[in-house]
């Protein structure tokens, strides 16, 4: 999932000199900064021994995850994104989602029967 990421963040990196100069300043640092706190998430999460913790890890990463698809819409629908590239977007954030979705899956504590 941190290669994904860091390919998102690459992506979205490339793109944002044609983000309006307004979303750029507005959404774009925001959209920057929750990529890099999701990034550090990451990074805690495999320095953690803890299932709980990190199970709490994940399930913060899936509420930025949440948050950054939220800003994708905004953005795409201002228009400052085209729809090509909203589609694109949104499909590697879909990719990481199904990613973060197994590993809450296998971090969840078992039921007993």
């Amino acid at each position: 999932m941190l290669q994904k990421l860091e390919d998102f963040h690459r992506l979205f990196y490339d793109s944002i000199h044609k983000i309006p100069k307004r979303e750029r300043y507005v959404l774009g640092i925001k959209i920057d900064n929750l990529i890099v706190e999701m990034l550090v998430s990451l990074y805690d999460r495999e320095n953690t021994k803890d299932p709980q913790e990190k199970l709490v890890i994940l399930k913060e990463f899936d509420r930025k995850l949440f948050m950054l698809k939220y800003f994708f819409r905004l953005l795409y629908s201002r228009k400052s994104i085209s729809e090509r590239k909203y589609l694109l977007f949104e499909s590697k954030l879909i990719e990481i989602g199904k990613i973060l979705g197994g590993l809450i899956r296998k971090n969840a504590p078992q039921k007993e029967a």
